[in-house]
């Protein structure tokens, strides 16, 4: 990969500094860290290197900004599209955990985020990942679980009076 040149002036290269410092973007702090690298003279394979991205992110990158300037270090993303679970799935969901599984003719007595999945896409005809529909979960504060399975397990060994009169000292661990 051959060094391409960027000249950045002063306050420019200041601006993208203090931009990279400050942002939370960790993709987007790289691409302002790659220009800002390019300009000092490193070489697309020592950017890579040092900031642990491929070589096509670095030429990639400045490709961009020769292009289309800052605004080509941006993310590119969105323009994804609308979310699959909005505000109508979401509601879906909520419906679907009033009731039980049996109740929409699955053989299970609790609900798993697959047979969620699958229950919602009759009613909507949208189908989300597995980690979608978590946060979907997550979002409503609800669970495909009942309280009762996620109690937690006392680690506690039972005790069990002994048959001959009740003494403390008497008693023994039950094996259940």
């Amino acid at each position: 990969m051959d060094t391409r040149r960027i000249v950045l002036h002063g306050r420019v290269r200041e601006k993208l500094k203090k931009i990279a410092r400050r942002c939370k973007d960790a993709d987007l702090r790289v691409r302002y860290r790659i220009v800002l690298l390019c300009a000092d003279g490193w070489s697309g394979k020592r950017i890579a290197r040092a900031l642990g991205c491929c070589c096509s992110t670095v030429s990639r990158t400045l490709d961009r900004w020769e292009e289309f300037g800052e605004a080509g270090l941006m993310d590119r993303r969105e323009d994804n599209g609308e979310p699959k679970a909005d505000p109508w799935y979401v509601a879906t969901v909520q419906w679907i955990l009033a009731s039980t599984p049996q109740a929409f003719f699955h053989h299970r007595p609790t609900w798993t985020k697959t047979l969620l999945i699958e229950t919602a896409w009759q009613y909507t005809d949208v189908t989300v990942s597995k980690t979608t529909m978590g946060r979907v979960l997550k979002r409503i504060g609800g669970s495909p679980w009942p309280s009762q399975a996620r109690r937690s397990v006392s680690l506690e060994p039972k005790c069990e009076k002994t048959a001959g009169g009740g003494d403390p000292s008497a008693d023994r661990f039950a094996a259940g």
